[in-house]
């Protein structure tokens, strides 16, 4: 009876311990071709906004799996800056990048044309066209075709997001930046554009890393495979890492980042600069195509843990 006792005991036990330990219920929530949102037991952690017009599309939620959002959209700094989102900065000399403070809308004009939104158990799928049209004039000179693979956490890894882009002058275009130090007209913030990451209010001493082992902001203005930011947050780590792709155009990309203390709070920058080495000429016809990876980590990673994260995406035989 005893002997009978004790093996109940051990098996109530491990039924316990498996609930304890039990993966998150992770859903999906699309809200039609507007926005997916990624939502677990204790609410949710991912929200892509596909068209909120008149900002880009971008990720307001980006969070670690027990719900720390790691994004600050439209700052007071930088009422432009949209959490995780990309933007051109320079097309033909005219800026895509800032916005109006009345308007909200910036020179350049864009539109979101076709988007489809769907989702299996393990991943979410966005796809969609982005017009860009000059002020003076009504037909589009360049458009992106986008590609979004959202991944749902695995353990302490958080939620990994895929980017593609495939850019295609409809006419002769120039994708510029803001001149950098020593070019004519050039400033100390010049060089910023595409893919962009601006780092939570809340989340503190952060730390810059590459993929060469350089840290903080030595990593400026330099060429790396990858730049991971881990700071605090609620406590506790939790930190961001983007993979440049080893097929995209420039690998490895130049990086600008910002590290920064203002008045209403921390000013946390990580873009891979495509166009921070020098402007990008496409002829009417031509098309450019680029790929990120961006994931999110509860605690901290070490730089072997990354670069095996990085191989794993380059290494990928398909992509979306």
């Amino acid at each position: 009876m005893a002997t009978m006792s004790f093996r109940l005991s051990l098996a109530l036990l491990s039924v316990c311990s498996t609930l304890s330990f039990a993966a998150p219920d992770w859903q999906w929530k699309p809200d039609g071709r507007r926005s997916i949102e990624l939502t677990g037991d204790n609410g949710p952690i991912v929200r892509y906004l596909v068209d909120p017009a008149p900002s880009d599309p971008h990720f307001d939620l980006l969070a670690t799996p027990d719900g720390r959002n790691l994004v600050w959209v439209a700052p007071d700094d930088h009422a432009w800056h949209y959490g995780h989102w990309f933007s051109w900065k320079l097309i033909n000399g005219v800026n895509f990048w800032e916005t109006n403070k009345k308007t909200g809308a910036s020179a350049g004009r864009t539109e979101v044309l076709d988007p489809v939104i769907s989702h299996d158990d393990e991943s979410a799928h966005i796809r969609y066209r982005r017009l860009y049209r000059l002020p003076d004039r009504d037909a589009p000179i360049m458009e992106d075709r986008v590609v979004i693979t959202i991944w749902k956490p695995e353990g302490t890894l958080g939620p990994k997001v895929d980017w593609q882009f495939t850019t295609t002058a409809l006419s002769d275009v120039k994708l510029d930046r803001t001149p950098l130090p020593g070019e004519p007209g050039g400033v100390a913030h010049g060089g910023y554009g595409g893919l962009s990451w601006r780092g939570a209010k809340a989340l503190g001493k952060v730390r810059f890393l590459d993929s060469t082992g350089r840290a903080g902001m030595d990593i400026h203005r330099k060429h790396s495979s990858w730049v991971d930011a881990t700071g605090t947050l609620a406590g506790k780590p939790a930190g961001i890492a983007i993979f440049d792709h080893s097929k995209n155009p420039g690998h490895p990309t130049s990086w600008f980042l910002v590290k920064n203390q203002l008045k209403h709070g921390p000013f946390w920058y990580v873009n891979p600069a495509l166009v921070q080495p020098k402007p990008i000429d496409l002829k009417k016809g031509e098309s450019l195509t680029y790929r990120y990876r961006v994931l999110v980590h509860d605690g901290s990673l070490d730089a072997g843990a990354i670069a095996r994260q990085w191989q794993g995406y380059v290494g990928q035989e398909s992509q979306p």
